[in-house]
Parts: C-alpha cells; sequence; structure tokens
C-alpha cells in the first residue's frame, strides 16, 4: 500500500498543476525501474522544492507543494525495500535480474554454446532468452513473472517427451503456472530426473515416468499411471516425437514405420487414452509443425506428412471430444532453437558442414521477418495458454509458432 501510495500521490497532484505530472510520465517511461522510482522522488522532491519557493511570495497554495515533497521523501525507504524485493508481485524485476545472473551457465549448456553469441539473434536480448528458458531452475516463482498471466493451480498435466528440449520447456512452464507435472521419458533417465527436481524446486511438484509412446499398450499404461500419480489428470501434452530425413528414392520401409508409429500413431494414441482419462474441460495439445502445411523442406516428406495426420486429428477429433467438453489443438513449430538445432542443420540448411554455430543461428535467425531464432519457451506459453481456461472456446485449431517464417 505505502509504495502504491508513492505511485497515487503523484498521479493525484496531476490535477493540480503541479511537477507531479513529469512524475507519472518517467514512471511511465521507465516501467518503474529498479532503481527508477527512488530516484524519481528524490527528482520530485526537488523539483516540489523549487515550485514551493516560487510559489510562497506569489499565493497561499504553497503549503499543498511543501507537504507533497515531504510524503514523497518519506515513501523513498519503503518503495526502494518494495522494489528490492524478490516476492514483489506487481513488478517482479528483483527477480528477473537474479534468474538471468543464476541462469545463464544452465541456458548455454542446453543450447551447446561454448560462448554467447545469442546477443545478436534474439531481438528480447540474452536476458529474455535465459529468464524464459530457466526460470524454474532458480525457483522463480511464476506467479511474479510476467509471461505467465495463465494460472492452473490444482491440475495434473502430463507430458510425453519432456526430458529435453520443449518438451522439457513445457514441462517447466506449466509447473511454473501451477500445474504438477508427470514427466514422461523413452531412454533419457537422468534428464527426466533433473526436469523433475527442477520442478520441485519450483515449488510444484512432479514424477516421472517411463514410457514409449511408439507402442500403444506402453500408451495405455503411461495413462493410467499418469492418473494414478496424482489422482487425476487435467491436462495431457503429446509432445515426443522423431525427426527424419531422406531422398525420396533413399527412403525405406522401416523408416517410414519409425516416422509415423512415433509422430502420428502414438499421438493418437496418446489422444485416445487421454480422452478417457480427461473429465469436463480436460485439454488435450498435440505436435504439429510448420513443415506440414506451409513450410517445405527438401528431403523432409516423412517428417512432414507425419505431422500433417495432426492437424486433421484435431479437427476432426475436436467433434469427438465436444460432449466431454475436452478440447483439442495442436501447436505447430518451426526454427526453435533446442539441442537438436546444431544436429539437424546439416539437413535443413544446404552446404552447412563447414559452419560454425554462429553462422548456422544466423541463418536460422534470418528465416522469420522477427530475425531471431525461436525459443523452446515460446511454444511452452502457447501450451500454457491453451492448457488454461481462458482458452475453453479454442479447439480443434492449429496454433503456428515460427515468427512468421511459413
Amino acid at each position: 500500500m505505502l509504495s502504491l501510495s508513492a505511485i497515487a500521490i503523484p498521479v493525484y497532484l496531476d490535477t493540480l498543476g503541479t511537477p507531479a505530472q513529469l512524475y507519472s510520465s518517467w514512471a511511465r517511461t521507465y516501467h518503474y525501474g529498479h532503481l527508477g522510482l527512488p530516484a524519481m522522488s528524490i527528482t520530485t522532491c526537488l523539483l516540489y522544492g523549487i515550485v514551493a519557493q516560487k510559489h510562497k511570495s506569489a499565493n497561499r497554495q504553497w503549503r499543498r507543494y511543501v507537504l507533497a515533497a515531504l510524503v514523497t521523501v518519506t515513501m523513498v525507504p519503503f518503495t526502494w525495500v518494495f522494489m528490492t524485493s524478490t516476492n514483489n508481485t506487481l513488478f517482479g524485476l528483483h527477480a528477473e535480474s537474479e534468474a538471468v545472473g543464476g541462469s545463464f551457465s544452465d541456458a548455454r549448456e542446453l543450447v551447446h554454446l561454448s560462448g554467447n553469441p545469442l546477443h545478436s539473434y534474439f531481438q528480447h536480448s540474452s536476458t529474455e532468452f535465459l529468464l524464459s528458458y530457466d526460470m524454474a531452475t532458480n525457483g522463480t516463482n511464476g506467479a511474479h513473472s510476467p509471461h505467465l498471466p495463465y494460472r492452473l493451480d490444482g491440475k495434473v498435466a502430463l507430458v510425453t517427451g519432456s526430458g529435453r528440449g520443449i518438451g522439457a520447456a513445457m514441462a517447466l512452464q506449466l509447473a511454473t503456472c501451477g500445474a504438477k507435472i508427470i514427466v514422461n521419458y523413452a531412454k533419457s533417465a537422468a534428464s527426466a530426473a533433473k526436469v523433475v527436481q527442477d520442478i520441485k524446486n519450483l515449488g510444484s511438484d512432479a514424477v516421472a515416468i517411463q514410457a514409449d509412446v511408439s507402442k500403444v499398450p506402453e500408451i495405455v499404461r503411461l495413462l493410467d499411471e499418469a492418473k494414478s500419480a496424482f489422482g487425476r489428470l487435467d491436462i495431457v501434452c503429446s509432445n515426443a516425437g522423431v525427426v527424419s530425413f531422406g531422398h525420396l528414392e533413399d527412403v525405406d520401409e522401416a523408416e517410414f514405420d519409425r516416422v509415423f508409429s512415433t509422430n502420428t500413431r502414438g499421438q493418437f494414441f496418446v489422444a485416445r487414452e487421454a480422452y478417457k482419462h480427461l473429465g469436463a474441460g480436460g485439454r488435450i495439445i498435440l505436435m504439429s509443425s510448420n513443415t506440414a502445411d506451409s513450410f517445405t523442406v527438401p528431403k523432409h516428406s516423412l517428417y512432414s506428412a507425419s505431422k500433417a495426420a495432426i492437424n486433421a486429428f484435431v479437427r476432426c477429433l475436436a467433434k469427438d471430444c465436444g460432449a466431454k467438453r475436452i478440447t483439442i489443438n495442436a501447436v505447430a513449430p518451426g526454427g526453435i532453437l533446442t539441442d537438436m538445432l546444431f544436429e539437424t542443420a546439416k539437413d535443413y540448411i544446404p552446404n552447412s558442414q563447414d559452419l560454425s554455430e554462429e553462422q548456422i543461428l544466423k541463418i536460422v535467425a534470418s528465416v522469420s521477418p522477427l530475425n531471431r531464432c525461436g525459443l523452446p519457451v515460446d511454444i511452452a506459453r502457447v501450451v500454457c495458454f491453451l492448457a488454461s481456461d481462458e482458452a475453453e472456446w479454442i479447439n480443434g485449431k492449429v496454433m503456428g509458432i515460427d515468427g512468421g517464417a511459413a
């Protein structure tokens, strides 16, 4: 209340035609920054003093300026304490600076970069990148982040393939919004365990369940165990998938089956089992790609087709799920910076064998008119929205998330 008073008093004094107008304008300009508000309070005090001296000889209204100056000065120490608190629910600025300082090494490890060339490729700067992806590992409360308006308190979410990359970002972001998480993995037990621990450090809860979603019996077991873990299931995110490149004349039956068994059949049966376990208001979110219908990549036919089927699934399955008031949608990412980016760059970018990681990042960023790479958290934020109550009227849709590349 004291800090709000420090902001409200100058706004009220705007009607008096005092220097508070400057105060309010500066506050909006600097978004009530970490040091900005105390500094503006002191500056305003000096301005009030000057105006008071001027008005003292002209009329009897000078007392209000002196009173306003004293109130402003009184607010400075309280404002300072408020603004430097890591529990600041209105601004969250100090928490942001702490997260940046604490998460750089983890985020750098994520993308396997020896330095930090990200400044040139992310319009929102490396600060935004570090805060948004690795927030959970610093224990930053998501309720205080300006990027997390959706609350999922009391809900339980399953994310398949969430031991790394986009799936891990989904799990962390859903947990940051208040959900308990079932982290699914096929082989990467250690990575899944780290995601679980990160979620617990965040203040939520999570368990890891192994299952290969290319096998229907394991999908059935996974959904059964997922619901048993916390006694309910509200959100199912089908993220697990495999990538594939191959010219038409080189693709064999085994590769065809490998891609479609996970990317297509696996997602269909995850949706089927999710429908059985979800109640009214449940959410199913599948994983498509911008290559499914609007972005063409050479030698990428199997992968693209396996994802195109997902677009048809969500459109048709929305009709089937309507009776239980369950929504089903898909996200279609493109150009996302994960630990797999440099592994697949040789297929996405012609003659890329001799390119440095920095050069690869430049090329990937240039595909979007925003001139930056996508981040796992860019996908995770949309997933959190689709999982929230605010998205209850979005159903049977595919959300393209590629920065305008397609």
